[in-house]
Order: structure tokens, then C-alpha cells, then sequence
């Protein structure tokens, strides 16, 4: 088995960010938008809420809470990123789209969030653990701002048994990508989780009620509910 090996936590050079906001994310963050709000519709905090407050950690740009306002007229979203360069881009999208009151992009950091216990009806993240050192701190940030009954949803990579695994998935999923967003791939997938590592993880989390599985050839997805009992 490939040992886990760290990428930089923070991707915020004016390059980086820049490269990233290029690389084709539309399909990705579609599916992510559906797949979370079929899970939503489930619960019974979304489902019933007339507002709802959602919590984007790790969001980049700001390309998943475009999509989800899209489809989700009633939410909210506070989208967050440790990365200044990162936020500030995104704030200049949105504010060029005019959906800055439906979408407000801060720097925060996701293992030490600044909001008061039970702020979120719901929380996502798209590819944010792989970055994070010690992940297990983000799981419980995000279950303490989690408002009981509430959903969270989580998608990230997980680690290949081997490079040459690796070097395959680079091959099928960036193949007509720059150099420099293969290279992103690559790192992103040694930085990864194993899905037993998650699960570990989240034995230390025992409000939350967990769904984890294997989603895509290299993916895997969290689904969890937060105890309604909780005082």
C-alpha cells in the first residue's frame, strides 16, 4: 500500500488559482449538486426548512454553491476557503453575477471555523480532506457547526493501492489537461485517504450517523445525519 504523502494544504498563488478556475470542473460539480440534494431530500431538516444555511468548506472559487443556488432556491450558502487568493476571485465572480447576497465567500479555515455550535442546516465539501494534514479536526468542526438533524455531505479522492494505478487515473481523467493540472491529479491522489482511514476517522464522531462508500473510480462519498437528541 502507497503511504500517504502531503501536498502544500494551501493552493492560493495567483498561478495556482488562476490554473485551477481553468480546469473543466463542470460535470464534476454537477454531479456533486445532484447527488447532494438527492440525500437532502431525505433529510428531514432540508426537506422541511423554509431557508436553509449551508456551509461550503474547501470551496475553491466558488463553483459548487453557483450550481447549487441554481437548483436550490431556498438556500443560503457561505462559501469558505483558507486560501485569501482563492476567496477573492470568488468574490469577483460573484459580485460580477450579481449573486453575492445568495452566496458569501470568506477565508476560514475548516479545522478551526469561527461560528457558534449548531449555525449550519447542512454542510458539504467537494475534495477538501485530501488537502488537510489532519482531517479528523475538519469532521469535527463541521459536526459541531452542524444544527441537529442536519445533513452533511462530503466527496474526495480517495488513495490508489499502487503509482501505477495512479498514473492511470491521471491518464483517463486528465489526459487533454496541461502538464501542470496532471501534476495536480497526481499529487491530489498520493495526498488522499483510504476509505478504512475515513472510516477510522469517523469512529472518534459518534453523533453523527455515517454512510461512506466507494462513488466513482476514485471517489468516495460521506453521507451523515446529525443526532436530533443532541443537547
Amino acid at each position: 500500500m502507497l503511504h500517504r504523502i502531503l501536498e502544500p494544504e494551501l493552493m492560493d498563488e495567483q498561478d495556482e488559482v488562476l490554473e485551477y478556475d481553468r480546469m473543466d470542473h463542470c460535470e464534476i460539480n454537477q454531479l456533486f449538486v445532484t447527488d447532494y440534494l438527492q440525500y437532502a431530500s431525505k433529510n428531514k431538516r432540508c426537506r422541511q426548512a423554509a431557508s436553509l444555511e449551508i456551509l461550503d468548506l474547501g470551496t475553491g472559487t466558488a463553483l459548487i454553491p453557483q450550481v447549487l443556488i441554481a437548483q436550490e432556491r431556498r438556500c443560503h450558502v457561505t462559501a469558505v476557503d483558507k486560501g485569501p487568493n482563492m476567496i477573492a476571485y470568488a468574490r469577483k465572480r460573484l459580485d460580477k453575477k450579481g449573486i453575492s447576497h445568495r452566496i458569501n465567500a470568506q477565508v476560514e479555515d475548516s479545522c478551526d471555523l469561527s461560528w457558534e455550535a449548531n449555525r449550519f442546516d447542512a454542510i458539504i465539501s467537494n475534495s477538501l480532506i485530501h488537502h488537510v494534514p489532519e482531517p479528523i479536526h475538519c469532521f469535527r468542526e463541521a459536526v459541531r457547526v452542524l444544527r441537529p438533524g442536519g445533513l452533511l455531505f462530503f466527496r474526495d479522492l480517495f488513495r490508489p493501492d499502487n503509482k501505477a494505478k495512479i498514473e492511470q487515473l491521471v491518464k483517463r481523467h486528465a489526459a487533454n489537461e496541461t502538464a501542470v493540472q496532471q501534476q495536480f491529479l497526481r499529487q491530489s491522489l498520493e495526498a488522499a485517504l483510504t476509505l478504512e482511514e475515513v472510516e477510522q476517522m469517523l469512529q472518534s464522531v459518534p453523533a453523527l450517523k455515517t454512510e461512506l462508500a466507494q462513488t466513482s473510480d476514485r471517489h468516495w462519498t460521506l453521507i451523515g445525519n446529525l443526532s436530533e437528541n443532541l443537547c
